[in-house]
């Protein structure tokens, strides 16, 4: 038994002693024109809002679960040199469609190629020898690429450490850019002073011939306030707006290949105005997303 209590010692001394202690400079590749990939992302939002009178009775409840799934192969055509902004690229769709419930609905460019192009400052999407997609087909395209108008956050530069890091070492990320992003593009209002953001690196192995890293990735915004047009909700106390990400995917900068997972939590309540009319409401959603890409650039 004493041998034993000593070789498990033995061990657990040896796996201490070789703990990495290596750094690592954590940079993910930029696109560029002629890069090909495969990409697979599908997303389940859960949501639930519940409006009641000034004396608490219920007048509606809507509960809605929404599935995205899309996979397509992506090559950029046309990027300029320096420039991040894509100008012109193809998506050739196996799978585009949504679940609500149980209505399942593909998408008018499952099974087709989309031509992606900006004409001016905003994007236009062509089926391959057909007509331009407008209204509602081209809804999710138009929110993927012209919400922002391409000025949203630089991920490299808000997300990755500016120095090198150890595995298990953490660093926090501006939180000051991701919350003026969040209001600017979702319509809501921060309390700036109790917001979170941090990043670890949890893990870095090599695989063929790239240094991978593992990323954990947490973001903790309270929000004040929702608002659209003439339509305000006001928190009693900030909402809890919690999300968690795990980023798998190469490290170096020199292939796009990876998976993310992410967690979005929100629950609050408060007061909706419209107009001089006042309820009371509620608010729940869960979003949970994968998405994978495999880098098909010619060598």
């Amino acid at each position: 038994m004493i041998r034993h209590m000593y070789l498990l010692l033995i061990s657990f001394t040896i796996s201490i002693g070789a703990v990495d202690d290596e750094t690592y400079t954590i940079t993910m590749k930029e696109t560029r024109q002629g890069d090909k990939g495969q990409m697979n992302k599908q997303s389940t939002d859960k949501s639930t809002f519940q409006i009641a009178d000034k004396d608490g009775n219920l007048l509606q409840e809507v509960n809605e679960t929404v599935v995205e799934k899309f996979a397509y192969r992506q090559t950029i055509l046309d990027q300029p040199a320096g420039e991040k902004k894509v100008v012109r690229l193809t998506r050739s769709y196996e799978q585009a469609e949504i679940i609500k419930g149980d209505d399942k609905r593909a998408l008018p460019y499952q099974g087709k190629t989309v031509l992606i192009q900006k004409k001016g400052d905003k994007y236009h999407f062509q089926i391959d020898g057909g007509e331009e997609l407008m209204g509602e087909d081209a809804k999710l395209l138009d929110k993927e690429f012209n919400q922002n108008k391409g000025d949203g956050i630089d991920f490299n530069k808000i997300f990755l450490p500016k120095k090198p890091v150890r595995v298990q070492e953490s660093w926090e990320l501006d939180t000051e850019a991701l919350r003026k992003d969040l209001e600017k593009t979702s319509g809501v209002e921060v309390d700036a002073a109790k917001v979170k953001a941090t990043a670890k690196l949890m893990k870095a192995y090599r695989k063929d011939g790239h240094q991978f890293g593992v990323i954990q990735i947490h973001l903790d915004f309270p929000i004040k306030l929702f608002k659209r047009d003439d339509v305000k909700i006001t928190l009693d106390t900030p909402a809890s707006f919690l999300a968690d990400a795990t980023i798998d995917s190469c490290i170096d900068g020199s292939t796009n290949g990876g998976t993310m997972k992410f967690k979005l939590r929100m629950e609050g309540q408060g007061e909706l105005a419209r107009g001089e009319m006042k309820f009371k409401v509620t608010i729940k959603s869960e979003v949970s997303a994968e998405e994978s890409e495999k880098d098909f650039a010619e060598k």
